[in-house]
């Protein structure tokens, strides 16, 4: 009866554990910078990504260095502009 009891904790644990585990998602982020003509990063440049499916538009604006990330975007096609 003992090892019934130890075998349904386990098994009720490791459900638990399982079951607070993350799951894939269907969302990805683009990354990039914004450069000048000399190859020096443009801080504080907006940056619109613009959805081919939907028209969604996000903008997002470069970081001290011309770097951005995209917030979670559904995979598709984007248009980004500067």
């Amino acid at each position: 009866m003992q090892r019934f009891r130890l075998v349904a904790v386990l098994f009720a644990t490791l459900t638990l554990f399982v079951a607070g585990l993350p799951a894939q998602t269907e969302y990805g982020t683009m990354v990039g910078a914004v450069t000048d003509a000399s190859d020096r990063g443009v801080p504080d440049a907006p940056v619109v990504i613009k959805s081919g499916a939907t028209g969604a538009v996000v903008t997002v604006t470069t970081g001290p260095q011309g770097e951005f990330t995209s917030p979670p975007l559904r995979p598709g096609s984007y248009t980004v502009t500067v």
